[in-house]
């Protein structure tokens, strides 16, 4: 593999968040979307596992670290999109209130996972390593069942941990995702208005290549979430916050990297000289 395990992981997570994008923009009905991210899922999953099926560890240090932060990243992903999709195929055509109930419901059907696997869940919750060797290791996978009382099959890429701690992941983005479905019924329209009443509508009017740059600036200098943030969370913001569609970054960030005569970076760039020249205008006047 020629880059390391967090960048090939981040790569692969961005990558199925933007397909995932695409699918939920496509237009189609719910219960297309769903097979056409299980397509998508598996083939992500698949090469996903080949990559990392006979991979030689350098030490058990690496092997913990990826099995108890870069698989269960990935997974929770699938899990969490899978759930997103599943909530809105049997949400009920009615009134608000029972849409609400609905909502509750699946957020107390959410919590379920973490409640039955309590230690587990504060072991994750707290940091804590003491038990890693036992949990993040495939020396002792084919025990998962009896030592955490979670049976996953897949044996031959799994420990007895990494399974549930994709599983929180998954549900902890999955019940914020339900808490915003919840209170979105009650306030988008008196927040939404208050917003515009304050401040206006703002809508990105340069150009796109010009945003997109900005976008990866961002990302890459890793600026929202301590830098946690996923490239297409971030499309997503502005194109929401913006009203502007971007689609996928990358063939814009293609354009941007085959700049040859001109600055790579041009949009920064003016950026840059702009806000220096106001500032020697203001020591000036």
């Amino acid at each position: 593999m020629d880059v390391t395990i967090s960048e090939y992981v981040r790569k692969s997570y961005d990558k199925l968040e933007e397909d995932f994008f695409d699918i939920r923009n496509s237009g189609l009905k719910i219960q297309e979307q769903i097979k056409r991210l299980s397509e998508v899922a598996g083939v992500a999953v698949n090469d996903f596992r080949g990559t990392f099926l006979h991979y030689d560890f350098v030490d058990k240090e690496e092997e913990i670290q990826f099995f108890k932060y870069a698989k269960p990243e990935f997974y929770a992903l699938v899990i969490f999109f899978d759930e997103q999709l599943n909530l809105e195929l049997h949400k009920p055509v009615a009134q608000l209130d029972t849409i609400r109930c609905y909502y509750e419901k699946e957020l107390e059907v959410s919590s379920r996972f973490a409640g039955r696997h309590r230690f587990l869940y504060e072991y994750y919750r707290d940091g804590m390593t003491e038990l890693d060797y036992i949990y993040f290791t495939k020396i002792v996978g084919s025990q998962s069942s009896v030592l955490t009382g979670i049976s996953y099959n897949d044996p031959g890429f799994s420990t007895p941990a990494d399974y549930a701690f994709a599983r929180f992941i998954a549900e902890e983005k999955f019940q914020v995702y339900i808490l915003k479905k919840i209170i979105s019924l009650t306030d988008s329209n008196v927040s939404g208005q208050y917003v515009k009443d304050s401040v206006g509508e703002l809508r990105w009017t340069g150009e796109i290549i010009n945003l997109v740059e900005l976008i990866y600036g961002i990302y890459h200098t890793g600026q929202l979430n301590n830098g946690t943030a996923s490239l297409a969370q971030i499309v997503r913001w502005f194109e929401g916050s913006l009203g502007v569609k971007i689609g996928r970054p990358h063939r814009h960030f293609i354009d941007i990297s085959r700049r040859k005569r001109l600055s790579i970076t041009k949009f920064i760039d003016h950026m840059r000289d702009v806000i220096i020249q106001k500032i020697h205008d203001s020591f000036n006047n």
